[in-house]
């Protein structure tokens, strides 16, 4: 999957448009990943900082 850098409020909207749920995907992780309704991930957010998928950076949301 392709992802692009984002600001933490696109990440936020995006995720919140498409209902879905921040998680950590493992015990310890660094990596906070939101997944969408069918446990896709849409945006996560990692030391280097936000991201969302490339197919929903251009949305206005």
């Amino acid at each position: 999957m392709a992802f692009v850098k984002a600001t933490p409020r696109q990440a936020c909207k995006i995720t919140e448009a498409f209902d879905a749920r921040w998680i950590w995907p493992r015990a310890n992780s660094t990596v906070k990943e939101a997944r969408d309704q069918d446990n896709c991930t849409i945006a996560y957010q990692d030391q280097d900082g936000w991201f969302v998928h490339s197919s929903l950076a251009g949305l206005k949301v």
